[in-house]
């Protein structure tokens, strides 16, 4: 995968090579800042990370007026801080991934590049049509691990934002309601933790993820994946999430009785995304459930 880094920090910029160049085929480029970016790219980078940390947001808003066909590239910013990301989301000028606090990075980065590149055609598909005439699909495997999950669903709803097929508020509901069904895929489909256990773990206010992780001690369970397809096209999208759990009765979950009663503090994700997706359903085993959500097909 061909990288393009902008950063003015060369530890980094080091750490990040020596990361990357060690396990995975990358080729990284860098630059201190889109000054140096003087003349147009021989090869167009699939992603370009750039550093907002010390430039501001200015320095992402530059990128128009660079020469550089950014039609196709996949774009990771690296923020001062979360109101920074706001501002870098909020804008749809570019293919915007995943924006991360500069802090977050060091850790982050290397993953989401390893998560990226497993997923190429699924993640680097940057629709530049109409919003009507859009249609795409893609299929990606994720470890079974709940960053994956928020990672792939930042960037796949950024994606979609950018092309202006949802609002921000869509944006929101689906990755609300993808979250959830992708947390139950790895919580008690993946890693077989039950209602009962899932209850007693925030009865003791101890955290899901410590638990998820304890799961994770098995073998057989860490090595087991999640899937999620996706179609995408005017006006419409679906998204189906199979696990490689046993599956449960999901029937109880999604009667009416339980979407209206749902004191506990598990067990309500499936009423949550029920109530902001436009569609759900699950296949008989209940190891595979699909979403679908209408766009708002944004003309501006």
């Amino acid at each position: 995968m061909n990288i393009l880094l902008v950063n003015n920090n060369t530890p980094f910029n080091k750490h990040l090579i020596h990361v990357t160049g060690s396990k995975h085929s990358f080729t990284c480029k860098t630059k201190r800042d889109l000054h140096e970016l003087k003349t147009p790219l021989v090869k167009t980078p699939e992603l370009l990370i750039l550093n907002c940390n010390v430039f501001g947001v200015s320095e992402y808003d530059s990128l128009k007026e660079r020469e550089i066909n950014l039609k196709h590239t996949g774009i990771i910013v690296l923020c001062e801080n979360v109101s920074q990301i706001r501002k870098i989301e909020e804008s749809r000028k570019f293919n915007l991934l995943i924006a991360l606090t500069y802090n977050q990075s060091f850790f982050c980065i290397p993953k989401i590049l390893n998560l990226i590149n497993r997923n190429k055609t699924a993640l680097l598909i940057f629709p530049h049509l109409p919003p009507q005439r859009i249609s795409f699909s893609g299929s990606a495997e994720l470890e079974n691990t709940p960053e994956e999950a928020k990672w792939f669903i930042t960037m796949v709803s950024n994606v979609l934002h950018s092309a202006r097929l949802i609002t921000a508020r869509k944006k929101t509901e689906m990755r609300i309601a993808l979250t959830e069904m992708l947390m139950n895929a790895i919580e008690h489909g993946n890693c077989s933790i039950s209602f009962e256990q899932k209850a007693d773990c925030l009865k003791n206010d101890m955290s899901i993820i410590k638990l998820i992780e304890e799961k994770m001690e098995d073998p057989q369970i860490r090595k087991k994946t999640l899937t999620i397809d996706f179609t995408c096209e005017a006006g419409y999208g679906i998204f189906t999430v199979k696990d490689q759990g046993n599956g449960f009765n999901w029937k109880t979950y999604t009667s009416r009785k339980h979407l209206d009663y749902a004191p506990n503090l598990n067990g309500r994700g499936i009423c949550i995304t029920q109530k902001i997706s436009d569609s759900l359903s699950y296949n008989d085993r209940g190891n595979e459930v699909t979403l679908g959500f209408r766009f708002d097909l944004l003309s501006v």
